[in-house]
């Protein structure tokens, strides 16, 4: 199983070849680039206001300025991975920061994804995943399948919210929260 996963991170998969040779070749990334950053913009925002909403005081976060990804650090106390058991109960995924550390990681960051998830959806997500902040971490783990945390951990593709749907912004580095 390992030589396929790794057989398929080699390339990108020749039908996705084919349709971004189509896109570009037919002159469609021109309509379709706007309306990616767009919805994007969008998806961040409301991130960033449930963010707001239910995470104030209880972490930081960036602010990104573009790219499908929120950095938050959570309480130096809070161990993400074990925080990753207690949302895929509720619905929730996101990666775990310490997989992003090539040395001397933390436990406490996560790195939530915005561009698969609806933005009605991102709401529900982070308003869940603040709720199992204020669930003791082994009330939560017991009925939860190890092999479920260890793929959504592994997991680079994970998105914020197992609530699946089918913008882009200037550099900046300011934490909120």
């Amino acid at each position: 199983m390992a030589r396929l996963k790794q057989a398929t991170d080699l390339h990108t998969a020749t039908v996705t070849q084919m349709a971004a040779y189509e896109v570009l070749a037919g002159g469609h990334l021109d309509t379709l680039l706007p309306l990616t950053r767009s919805r994007y913009a969008r998806q961040c925002a409301a991130l960033l206001d449930a963010l707001d909403q239910f995470f104030t005081g209880r972490a930081h976060w960036t602010r990104p300025a573009g790219g499908m990804f929120v950095w938050v650090e959570l309480a130096a106390a809070v161990d993400a991975t074990a925080l990753l058991a207690q949302a895929i109960k509720r619905q929730v995924a996101f990666v775990p920061g310490a997989a992003f550390y090539p040395v001397g990681a933390h436990a406490n960051p996560l790195r939530l994804s915005f561009v698969t998830v609806a933005a009605e959806q991102l709401q529900v997500g982070v308003e869940r995943l603040a709720r199992c902040l204020d669930e003791p971490a082994a009330e939560a783990t017991n009925d939860v399948e190890p092999d479920a945390i260890a793929d959504a951990a592994n997991s680079a593709v994970t998105a914020s919210a197992l609530l699946r749907d089918d913008d882009l912004r200037p550099a900046s580095a300011t934490v909120g929260g």
